[in-house]
């Protein structure tokens, strides 16, 4: 059974965002998801990273915030643009927006290495909703680095958006072939 689980595990692609659909992960899915995800390389257990859930409803704000910065950025952009952009954050059932908080004065954990176990948290995430049956998809963009949107999550300075990660039923699977 091991090897038939391994050989999926690499043969299978992330489901494009498009393919995430209703229904997403309950609250004690969602719970226990991020909570076994949590179990990451973290030297000194600074536990360096946040974890914002934004539900349907939720991410409505999230993309009024998406839509007015992208306009200011893009004055000449058309209204498909606009209206593209303002969906983006609104694709999939649930989306969780994973940020770094670093801590600068520890002399023993460089901040390279808190990046690193906020990427291992990522990671982890996708492969802990996998398993319960969903499909996820992270992925940055322009509003990872965007300093409106680092303010909006009152990010310090060597704070970044780590991933934007969509969760949602796949509609279908996804294998590379051989």
């Amino acid at each position: 059974m091991s090897k038939q689980l391994s050989k999926s595990f690499f043969k299978r692609l992330s489901t494009p965002i498009n393919l995430l659909i209703d229904p997403g992960p309950n609250d004690e899915e969602i719970e226990h998801a991020i909570s076994i995800s949590k179990d990451v390389p973290d030297h000194g257990n600074l536990k360096p990273w946040n974890i914002a859930i934004y539900k349907k409803t939720e991410q409505i704000n999230l993309s009024k915030l998406r839509r007015a910065i992208f306009i200011e950025n893009n004055p000449q952009s058309t209204d498909s643009q606009i209206e593209a952009e303002f969906l983006k954050f609104q694709r999939t059932p649930l989306l969780l927006v994973v940020t770094s908080k670093v801590v600068i004065d520890n002399p023993k954990i460089p901040i390279i290495e808190q990046y690193l176990s906020g990427g291992a948290l990522c990671q982890n995430l996708l492969l802990a909703f996998n398993q319960l049956g969903f499909g996820a998809k992270w992925v940055t963009g322009w509003p990872s680095r965007s300093k409106s949107f680092l303010d909006f999550f009152q990010l310090k300075n060597e704070d970044i958006v780590l991933g934007f990660i969509h969760i949602g039923t796949p509609e279908k699977l996804i294998y590379r072939e051989k």
